[in-house]
C-alpha cells in the first residue's frame, strides 16, 4: 500500500508553483511524518500506525467444520463435471476470491463462494449435456441473426410504433444470448465476423451477385 502526495515546487527559472506527485511506502509516509511536531502530524502518524498494523495482522483460517457446505458444493461440481477434477474446481475458486487455500476464505465470504460454485455448476452442466442437434444448432444461428437484424432495424420500428417494439426487445435480446450458447466455439469468432460485416441495405439481386 502506498500514498500519493502532491508537493508543490517552486519551478526554475519563471518563479512559478508547480505540483509534483511524489509516491510514499506507509512505513516512509510514517519515517516523514516523525519530524512534524504539529497535531496534524501526530494524527497522521496515529492513522498510518493503525494501517500497519491491520496489514501486518495475520488472517484468521475458517475452521473445516465451517466449510462443510462449501466442499459439497464442489463435491456436486466434479460429479456433474466430466472434465473438471477437484483440484481444477479448488483453483476456480481460489483465482476467484483470492486465496491459497478455502481456510482463508472468510466467513461472511463463505456463503458467496457456495454461491458462485452452483453458478459453475450450472455452467459446466449446460456445457457437458447440450445434446443439441442439427436443427437446434440451426434455429440457434437464425436468432442470433434476427438478433442483428434487431439491432440494425429496431430502432426505426420503435419510431413506428414503440408499443410493438417494447413488446419484442426483450426476445431478441434474451433469445439471442441462449442461442449463443448452441455455437461452436470455434465458429463464434467467424460467425461474428459476419455478422458485422453483413449488408442489410442491399436488394435481392444485389446480394445474389455476391454470392
Amino acid at each position: 500500500m502506498c500514498l500519493v502526495v502532491n508537493l508543490a515546487t517552486k519551478g526554475f527559472g519563471n518563479g512559478n508553483s508547480e505540483k509534483e506527485t511524489r509516491i510514499f511506502s506507509l512505513r516512509g509516509a510514517h519515517l516523514i511524518a516523525m519530524f512534524a511536531r504539529t497535531p496534524v502530524a501526530k494524527e497522521f502518524r496515529k492513522w498510518v500506525l493503525d494501517i500497519l498494523d491491520r496489514e501486518v495482522q495475520p488472517k484468521t483460517k475458517n475452521h473445516k467444520t465451517e466449510r462443510v457446505v462449501l466442499n459439497d458444493a464442489v463435491n456436486m461440481l466434479v460429479a456433474k463435471s466430466k472434465h473438471l477434477n477437484f483440484s481444477d474446481a479448488y483453483k476456480l475458486i481460489h483465482q476467484r476470491f483470492s486465496v491459497e487455500g478455502i481456510d482463508e476464505i472468510s466467513l461472511d465470504q463463505i456463503p458467496v463462494a457456495v454461491e458462485y460454485v452452483h453458478h459453475l455448476i450450472a455452467l459446466f452442466s449446460h456445457r457437458e449435456h447440450r445434446t443439441a442437434d442439427m436443427n437446434t444448432i440451426a434455429l440457434a444461428h437464425c436468432m442470433i441473426w434476427c438478433r442483428q437484424w434487431w439491432k440494425e432495424y429496431g430502432d426505426a420500428i420503435r419510431k413506428i410504433n414503440p408499443n410493438i417494439a417494447s413488446s419484442v426487445h426483450d426476445y431478441f435480446i434474451d433469445g439471442s444470448f441462449v442461442a449463443w450458447g448452441y455455437v461452436d466455439e470455434s465458429e463464434k469468432a467467424a460467425l461474428r465476423r459476419k455478422l458485422d460485416a453483413h449488408q442489410w441495405n442491399l436488394t435481392i439481386n444485389e446480394r445474389l451477385r455476391l454470392l
